[in-house]
């Protein structure tokens, strides 16, 4: 994967719009690691990572913190994810909080995602919206496919929601995330992913008389 550390700041780990992005994926440990100082205020910010297509490895797709355990088998960093407002806020990239994401909702190949973010007050976000055909073994995501961005503005208790509507969407991919990004640039850790997703369908009578009499054959 990608590790930042010695206070790296101000990279630009890929970019909106689509197709400007990296794959990182099959890694031993996290997509992406930016590192904890021993001195929080020394560790790196402005750190973005947007539009990337980061799956498969074997720890989160986003890590902001210390350096994890050695894992004595495979040799490198196990890294967890940092639950949001756990660790303060000096740290790498200031550990930008992540949004929480409803139960998507899906109709046929369309997609409604829901969320929110409780962040600072009056600021601006990017959230950046991604499917996965599954969820990390963490429970918290990666970001195989990237979908779109919505940009929100917190209110006065600092909190900001989002509803989006994403057509075109295979029904393989049944795990969706998010990351939000601070005018400044610095990107959380994927959010976690919710737990089901809601599908709404209607069935229709094709050839059958509709509505049917009792004791019919019908035919869908």
């Amino acid at each position: 994967g990608i590790g930042l550390e010695s206070a790296s700041s101000s990279n630009q780990i890929g970019k909106i719009p689509p197709g400007e992005g990296n794959t990182i994926a099959y890694n031993l440990g996290a997509g992406v690691a930016i590192y904890a100082q021993s001195d929080l205020t020394q560790s790196g910010v402005r750190n973005s990572v947007r539009g990337n297509s980061i799956h498969d490895n074997n720890s989160v797709g986003i890590d902001l913190g210390e350096r994890g355990h050695l894992d004595p088998d495979l040799d490198f960093d196990v890294l967890g994810p940092t639950p949001n407002d756990s660790a303060g806020h000096a740290g790498p990239n200031n550990y930008q909080v992540f949004p929480v994401l409803a139960p998507a909702t899906r109709n046929g190949n369309t997609v409604i995602l829901h969320g929110s973010i409780t962040a600072a007050p009056h600021s601006e976000y990017s959230i950046d919206l991604f499917a996965n055909r599954y969820a990390s073994l963490t429970g918290y995501g990666e970001g195989e496919i990237y979908l779109t961005t919505v940009t929100v503005h917190t209110n006065a208790s600092g909190v900001a929601t989002f509803n989006v509507s994403q057509p075109g969407l295979s029904t393989e991919y049944t795990a969706f995330t998010a990351t939000a990004t601070d005018a400044d640039g610095n990107t959380s850790e994927f959010s976690q992913v919710p737990t089901s997703v809601t599908l709404n369908s209607t069935t229709t009578l094709d050839s059958s008389a509709n509505p049917a009499t009792y004791g019919d054959t019908v035919t869908f």
